[in-house]
């Protein structure tokens, strides 16, 4: 059952898709239509789920779960994992690459691979005080509470070069 994302409790179990680009305005309609009208039948061995999301920042899609009410199981995570590569082919944005990492700089997010990271830090593109996603939240309130962290607090810091 679809509930609004501002009644999921904070305990919700939460899965977190950055899009590899901002969405259009239109493109979040879009999205948000997919996504209400999968939560409103979202089930796991005959029991309706209370489920939510939100687009954060047009680049996150969040999707929620209340699991006090009932679990989520393998197979409706894989149906929800399926809603999301829909929204993904539909609109031609990338949902799953976990290899680029998206900042918050100056009210812009940027993003640099892993590979790129050390480069980025050394050139002052980003630095240990700019905030980072945290894209491993694992609850509603996790990820409204920390949902930006700076480099240096994050699972991030271990890239950091000795010299920034």
């Amino acid at each position: 059952m679809y509930l609004p994302f501002t009644e999921m409790p904070g305990h919700s179990r939460v899965w977190i898709y950055p899009a590899n680009r901002q969405l259009t305005a239109s493109e979040k309609v879009n999205a948000s239509e997919l996504l209400k009208a999968f939560c409103e039948q979202w089930s796991a061995h005959g029991h309706r789920l209370n489920a939510s999301f939100r687009i954060d920042y047009d680049r996150f899609l969040v999707v929620a779960v209340d699991e006090k009410s009932a679990a989520a199981s393998g197979c409706s995570i894989d149906a929800s994992v399926h809603t999301i590569q829909q929204i993904g082919n539909e609109l031609k944005l990338d949902l799953f690459d976990r290899t680029r990492i998206p900042f918050l700089k100056e009210g812009n997010i940027l993003e640099f691979s892993l590979k790129d990271l050390k480069t980025a830090f050394q050139n002052g593109s980003i630095s240990p005080r700019n905030q980072t996603f945290n894209l491993l939240a694992s609850t509603k309130e996790e990820w409204e509470s920390n949902g930006l962290i700076t480099v240096e607090k994050s699972w991030l810091a271990r890239y950091l070069p000795a010299t920034v």
